[in-house]
């Protein structure tokens, strides 16, 4: 365990829970980027969607169907 995180093991339960002291918005920008980077290393091509190219509700929910760019 290391400064940066909290950890917590606990064993009746079988449940181990970790506690990273970055925020997700900052969690999910660090694997986008290691997705770019690693991904095409193995032949896949990474695809950047927007939530913008899609249709969505008043609620915010996606709709099926794809916007033409």
């Amino acid at each position: 365990m290391n400064n940066k995180t909290v950890e917590a093991i606990l064993e009746k339960a079988r449940i181990a829970l970790q506690k990273s002291v970055v925020t997700r918005d900052i969690q999910r920008r660090i694997y986008d980027e290691r997705r770019k980077k690693i991904l095409p290393k193995h032949g896949i091509e990474v695809a950047i969607l927007s939530y913008n190219d899609f249709n969505f509700d008043s609620k915010k929910g996606l709709c099926a169907i794809l916007k033409k760019i």
